[in-house]
C-alpha cells in the first residue's frame, strides 16, 4: 500500500499514544493533548485536554476508555487519569508528584516516575480507583525524553542507562 500523510503537524508537536484500536492517535501541541481522528480522511483534530495548565505524555488504557497523562494542574507534575472520548471523570494517581505513565496490560496497574527518580506503582480497582501505590525501585531519570517502558505482565522493565561524563562509547 502507498504511504498517505494523515495529517501535518505544526513543529513541537509531539506523538504519544494510539488508541488500542488504532482508531486514534493522541499527540501533544505546545502544553495541551489532541486527538486525531485515524480512520476518517482529512480528519482534522480536536482538543482533547486544553487547559491554563500543562498536559503532557497521554497512554491510552488498554481498553482505550481512559488516558493516563501527567499535568502541572496541582502546581508540580503528578499523574491523572481521565475518561475518553470526554475528558469527565479526572481522578489523580500519584500523591507526590509523578511523570510519564505507563499502563499494565490488564489496565489495573499504572507505573510512572518520582520527582525523585523512583519508578512507582499505583494499583487500581476495576473502576480505577487508586488501591495502593509502591515504589519498586530508585535510579529512574527524572527529566529528559522518554527512556523506560513496561512488558505486558507489569513484571519487567527497560530502561536506558544514562551516562553522563563517560570516557567509554
Amino acid at each position: 500500500a502507498d504511504d498517505e500523510l494523515v495529517y501535518a503537524a505544526k513543529a513541537g508537536n509531539s506523538p504519544a499514544t494510539i488508541s488500542p484500536d488504532g482508531s486514534v492517535l493522541l499527540f501533544t501541541e505546545g502544553q495541551d493533548i489532541f486527538a486525531l481522528p485515524l480512520t476518517q480522511p482529512k480528519a482534522e483534530p480536536r482538543p482533547y485536554l486544553a487547559t491554563p495548565f500543562s498536559e503532557l505524555r497521554p497512554k491510552f488504557s488498554p481498553d482505550g476508555k481512559w488516558v493516563a497523562y501527567q499535568s502541572n494542574e496541582s502546581g508540580q507534575n503528578q499523574i491523572y487519569l481521565n475518561s475518553y472520548p470526554s475528558p469527565t471523570a479526572k481522578r489523580q494517581v500519584s500523591i507526590n508528584g509523578g511523570v510519564q505513565p505507563r499502563w499494565r496490560r490488564d489496565g489495573r496497574e499504572l507505573f510512572f516516575i518520582s520527582p525523585a527518580g523512583e519508578l512507582m506503582a499505583a494499583e487500581l480497582s476495576a473502576t480505577l480507583d487508586v488501591v495502593h501505590i509502591q515504589k519498586l525501585f530508585d535510579g529512574m531519570p527524572t527529566s529528559g525524553g522518554i527512556v523506560w517502558d513496561v512488558g505486558p505482565d507489569g513484571q519487567k522493565f527497560i530502561v536506558v542507562e544514562q551516562r553522563v561524563n563517560s570516557t567509554n562509547p
